[in-house]
């Protein structure tokens, strides 16, 4: 991995950002913690440097960890050739075959040894074992070396390394120290060594032991584990024994180097690092600021909740929502009537007036009559239905965008002053310093644009599925067609006869030209009004039907259910966030946050 690899430069960034966020708080200097917590950060670069750069290494390494005398170097002698070379690694039992430097053997020069407590060795490609490339090994001493700077030194050559063999004995397996030693390798690729099984270790005792690697490196590959048995318990000759593993051993590191390549055996363990470092320092930072943490999760809280409680506003806390109910109520009737063709005369036109006086249709009958009261009361609820379908159809296109703005307004200004509190206390500020003065709040809802789109799109698809289709709609309409002309056409079919009877009377006898019925506009009235009201009644039922109660839950439970899965979606993405310009805000929401 080249040393300006994407990842480490996020690495390093990540630190930057911390530590500028820590600056923008102000004067630390009373502050205990600033000087630990810049520690962390510098400890963090040098570790990712450390893990990207590889010690300038361009090869697979290869790195053998575990306790003391559990056989590391054993088993790495098992990929040298060179008899000169194994005779200078440390083997065998007690503090004489222990391992107590970090010991390099490769053919690619290394950069920034520490001489005290590391050593290499220059060997060939020929004097290794051929693993189908050039590579590196690593002998690192035990988990439980009690030297601090060689524990530190093998930390970092653990981490270096492409592959770990973890080599363990049997007998020692439930020893928590070791898994709390190979933590800062969580996000490598492990290949652990049972080494020394003797009989009545039972299959569970690994699986146990495998268990609690994964749980504690979640972001590794455990590879599946090699297994040697005690050959003096098991009854096996020794060379036989050592043959097998070594064959066994050299097979598995090859899988290892066919499937993967150096960057991507190594990119996770880097990821791995990066997210370990900010759940560290979110808990020294939380420790260290109390107050201001607190400060900052309302404010996380808040910028996740505003646009679901943007949406309540929008439709309402639940399904008993009257004002809710009655304006989708008075969408489907809308809809109902925009499907219907403007052929179906006088339908139509009775549809429109319908749900222009939707609460005053009882007073439909005295309006047709000609009653003034009832055409005074029928145009003031006309008016009122107009606008409150107009805010109603507003609120579709423009509600959440303005619900949420407002909550900003409302919410985000108080928090803001509350967290300038937290951090003056957290930091021992004095309110009257230069540092402690008011700063002016900016604020943008990033996402608003797209959530508003989606919103009235989504009004759109569910009024459609929810109202009566088109075929419906039609059916309906012919029916109340049917009863309307049904009385209506014979007035005008007797009138047409007479009309025509009289035109022929007029042209053979012309001075007889009073035949034609002089009160035609009176039948025509009362035939009117004979046919409009059973075709009312039936209005009424289709209606009732088209914008029933029902219907219009259906819509709000699907748009509630909408709604949540396009925020939801959106907050997943990061789409959808509150951007307030704030230095200490800013600062604030940048140390708290666990995302990169």
């Amino acid at each position: 991995m080249v040393a300006n690899n994407p990842t480490l430069q996020a690495c390093l960034e990540t630190a930057d950002a911390i530590e500028s966020a820590l600056n923008s708080l102000g004067d630390t200097s009373q502050w205990p913690a600033d000087q630990a917590l810049r520690h962390q950060c510098a400890e963090f670069r040098q570790a990712s440097r450390e893990l990207a750069q590889q010690k300038g290494l361009q090869q697979f390494a290869v790195a053998f960890i575990g306790p003391k005398n559990a056989g590391k170097t054993t088993f790495l002698s098992m990929l040298v050739r060179l008899p000169g070379l194994k005779e200078q690694l440390a083997q065998g039992e007690g503090l004489e075959g222990s391992t107590e430097r970090i010991v390099w053997l490769s053919s690619h020069p290394l950069t920034e040894l520490d001489r005290r407590v590391e050593e290499s060795h220059r060997v060939t490609p020929n004097d290794l074992v051929n693993l189908g490339c050039h590579y590196t090994l690593i002998d690192v001493p035990g988990a439980n070396e009690a030297n601090r700077d060689r524990a530190e030194a093998a930390l970092r050559a653990l981490r270096a390394a492409h592959l770990k063999v973890l080599v363990v004995e049997a007998r020692t397996m439930e020893d928590a120290a070791l898994v709390d030693h190979i933590r800062g390798a969580d996000g490598a690729t492990i290949l652990p060594v049972i080494n020394q099984i003797r009989p009545g270790t039972s299959d569970e005792d690994i699986s146990g032991f495998l268990a609690r690697l994964k749980e504690a490196l979640p972001g590794s590959n455990i590879l599946l584990p090699l297994r040697v048995p005690d050959f003096q318990l098991a009854g096996q000759d020794e060379d036989e024994q050592r043959r097998a593993t070594t064959d066994e051993l050299i097979h598995r590191l090859k899988d290892v180097v066919r499937a993967e390549h150096l960057d991507e055996l190594l990119e996770p363990q880097l990821l791995r690092l990066k997210a370990r470092f900010q759940e560290e320092m979110h808990e020294s930072l939380t420790r260290a600021l109390p107050a201001t943490a607190e400060a900052a999760r309302q404010l996380h809280e808040l910028e996740g909740g505003l646009a679901p409680q943007a949406l309540e506003r929008l439709l309402g806390a639940n399904d008993r929502d009257r004002a809710v109910i009655a304006g989708l109520r008075q969408q489907l009737r809308a809809l109902y009537q925009q499907r219907t063709s403007v052929l179906f005369f006088p339908w139509r036109t009775f549809v429109g007036l319908a749900n222009l006086l939707h609460g005053a249709l009882e007073k439909m009958p005295l309006l047709l009559a000609g009653s003034l009261p009832s055409l005074v009361s029928s145009t003031m609820t006309a008016v009122k239905n107009v606008a409150r379908d107009r805010e109603f159809t507003e609120n579709r296109r423009e509600g959440l965008r303005k619900h949420a703005e407002l909550l900003v307004k409302e919410s985000l200004y108080p928090r803001v002053d509350h967290l300038e509190s937290a951090i003056r206390s957290d930091l021992r500020q004095d309110v009257r310093s230069p540092d402690s003065g008011r700063h002016e709040l900016e604020v943008e809802f990033e996402g608003l644009e797209i959530l508003q789109k989606r919103s009235s799109e989504l009004f759109q698809d569910v009024l459609e599925s929810c109202s009566p289709g088109r075929v419906a709609t039609h059916a309906t309409g012919l029916v109340g067609l049917g009863i309307f002309w049904g009385i209506f056409i014979w007035p005008f079919i007797a009138l047409y006869r007479d009309y025509f009877e009289a035109v022929t009377v007029l042209v053979n006898e012309s001075a007889k030209h009073d035949v034609f019925p002089t009160e035609s506009f009176a039948m025509i009235g009362t035939s009117f009004l004979l046919a409009v009201f059973p075709m009312l009644f039936w209005l009424l039922l289709v209606l009732s039907w088209a914008a029933s109660k029902g219907r219009a839950l259906q819509c709000l439970r699907s748009l509630r259910h909408g709604h949540q899965t396009i925020i939801d979606e959106l907050n997943a993405a990061q789409l959808l966030r509150v951007r307030a310009h704030h230095p200490h805000l800013q600062a604030c929401l940048r140390l708290f946050s666990r995302r990169g």
